[in-house]
């Protein structure tokens, strides 16, 4: 079995100046490190902001962490089950054993692997069952007495690579949706009063590895900002 290496979760809290600047394993650099707070914002304002941010986004890193596997073939059986409770349309992860996404909402997880899917597919003109079923077949057929099986995981990759990478970057974008709308229900308290700080931090927010990367957001999930585009 070959084990899957991804970076490992972080809590990530928003202090005074840039989120994330570090460049060790887990962690997502800014790629324009915003300023400090402005020198004249209110610290009762700052420190309530900062405060409720970090909750914001320290709680949704926790909940929205991509799967949690460590081998090949441990994946390979969750796109089975995935990939099987949507094509059938039964309800999200119909099968017994424990959730894929037990953090998520059933329906939300489910709306997850369809979006997954989707752009995996959409990437590489794939079909995923088509790519499951030889790979879960040869799983199946294996000698009990052979401990490693180079040539399967080199296939693996080849097929599926893309798929974990893919993932990762959908749960990303889940996440930071989430972060936004929260984010900007926070700041609307403060626009009218400390419109430099809210600044500051939606620099912040709108920079990686925060920024929405998804042109097909909802309206709500909207980028944060202090200038709304014109209709």
């Amino acid at each position: 079995m070959r084990p899957i290496i991804r970076p490992a979760l972080l809590l990530i809290a928003l202090l005074s100046g840039p989120i994330g600047g570090g460049c060790g394993p887990g962690t997502e650099p800014l790629s324009k490190a915003p300023t400090g707070p402005p020198a004249d914002a209110d610290p009762a304002a700052l420190t309530a902001i900062q405060t409720r941010l970090s909750e914001i986004i320290n709680e949704a890193t926790i909940r929205y962490a991509p799967l949690d596997y460590q081998y090949d073939e441990d994946l390979l059986t969750m796109l089975d089950r995935a990939e099987s409770s949507l094509a059938s349309g039964s309800p999200p992860d119909p099968a017994p054993g424990p959730r894929l996404l037990p953090k998520l909402d059933p329906s939300e997880e489910h709306e997850h692997f369809r979006e997954v899917i989707r752009r995996w597919q959409a990437s590489t003109g794939k079909d995923l069952r088509a790519v499951i079923d030889p790979l879960k077949a040869e799983v199946a057929a294996r000698k009990s007495d052979v401990a490693f099986h180079a040539d399967f995981h080199k296939r693996f990759s080849a097929e599926l690579d893309d798929f974990i990478r893919i993932e990762v970057e959908a749960m990303r974008d889940r996440r930071n949706r989430v972060i936004h709308k929260a984010a900007d229900e926070l700041l609307n308290q403060y626009r009218e009063t400390q419109p430099e700080l809210v600044r500051h931090f939606e620099k912040t927010l709108n920079s990686p590895p925060y920024a929405l990367t998804d042109p097909a957001v909802a309206p709500a999930d909207r980028p944060t900002g202090t200038e709304r585009p014109k209709s």
